[in-house]
């Protein structure tokens, strides 16, 4: 059971660190920047990938409870996912996400990346990306599944218990 709620909380900060990702500081940027930036979220399909984001990481998450042997860990689904689907929107984050391409981005490599993101190859990652991250996350609960002794023992190596 110990293991297990380690497991739960190992997945949830997880989860946290994803949506953190998505914070950041203040930014001198213009409101045109901004504009620049939601015009790019539209061409990318971001407010679906979002959506579908959330749901894929709650899947995950569910699985990965289920690997480990957590009693009624379907249960958790519907709360997970109304949690998921409050606090993981494009509404609650667009901005935060705006100021990190600004961060990251010059405004002509944002002009380029929603030309881009109008092409055919463009429209198709916009696409596929969210499965890709879904699948790509799923894959990295599995190896730390695979790990979890070795996880669980640097973790109680490291908190000075036996």
């Amino acid at each position: 059971m110990k293991r297990n709620l380690f497991l739960v909380v190992l997945t949830l900060f997880a989860c946290s660190i994803c949506m953190a990702a998505s914070k950041s500081t203040g930014s001198a940027a213009s409101e045109g920047d901004y504009q620049l930036c939601y015009q790019l979220f539209e061409a990318m399909n971001m407010e679906k990938s979002l959506q579908f984001t959330a749901d894929g990481m709650v899947d995950t998450q569910i699985d990965t409870l289920k690997q480990t042997g957590l009693p009624n860990a379907e249960k958790l689904r519907p709360a997970l996912k109304k949690f998921m689907r409050k606090i993981f929107t494009y509404d609650n984050i667009k901005k935060d996400m705006a100021q990190i391409y600004l961060k990251h981005f010059t405004t002509e490599e944002l002009k380029a990346l929603l030309k881009f993101y109008q092409t055919p190859e463009g429209r198709k990652i916009a696409e596929k990306q969210s499965a890709v991250t879904v699948e790509a996350s799923k894959l990295g609960a599995q190896l730390v599944l695979d790990h979890q002794d070795e996880l669980v023992q640097a973790i109680t190596e490291a908190m000075g218990e036996e």
